[in-house]
């Protein structure tokens, strides 16, 4: 029985030992709102680089051993930071890059069970859809982003490309950029 035991205290030792306590994604979640609200107002390529070494550190934290909540937060983090990658990329003309990181943020929100942050990926994807020219597809996605329950401010975000996707065949209509409501639920 004390063998038992012991294999019980090993368990205990391998729950406590974690890579990303409350105070690790504390930070995490307040560097993305940073690098969100930071989006209208600085470089791209210098705000990139950011977006990309917190993305990656997030990657490495979800590869480690943390709390399911936190596993969770990790994850709503990193589609999150792979949203703000699609629209750098995006906004840079990158399409396929923009369209990869729009996908690896919807499964990011999917394994977080996040409906709020899926709407806002689906708009994401919508605007890329748009953007390229695949103004059905567009509407399609922005119609998917409506079916997520969503709550708070996201809400707006997910419902804003619909206008872009109902535009059907026409031009951005004098909306251009960043000004499309692209932009991280916080």
């Amino acid at each position: 029985m004390s063998v038992d035991a012991v294999e019980s205290a090993e368990f205990a030792r391998f729950i406590v030992h974690r890579n990303a306590d409350a105070l690790v994604v504390e930070q995490v979640e307040a560097d993305v709102a940073r690098l969100a609200r930071s989006y209208v107002s600085h470089p791209l390529l210098e705000l990139y680089v950011e977006i990309k070494r917190l993305r990656n550190g997030v990657f490495e934290l979800l590869r480690g051993r943390q709390h399911p909540w936190r596993t969770t937060d990790l994850y709503v983090a990193a589609s999150r930071l792979c949203g703000l990658s699609a629209h750098v990329c995006l906004d840079l003309g990158d399409y396929d890059s923009a369209a990869t990181h729009a996908r690896t943020a919807r499964m990011c929100a999917e394994a977080a069970g996040h409906e709020g942050m899926s709407a806002w990926v689906r708009a994401v994807e919508s605007l890329i859809a748009y953007w390229t020219g695949r103004y059905e597809q567009a509407a399609r996605l922005a119609q998917m982003g409506r079916q997520h329950r969503v709550g708070g401010s996201i809400g707006g975000a997910a419902g804003e490309p619909g206008s872009a996707g109902a535009r059907h065949g026409r031009g951005p209509g004098g909306r251009g950029g960043r000004a499309d409501g692209r932009r991280a639920p916080s």
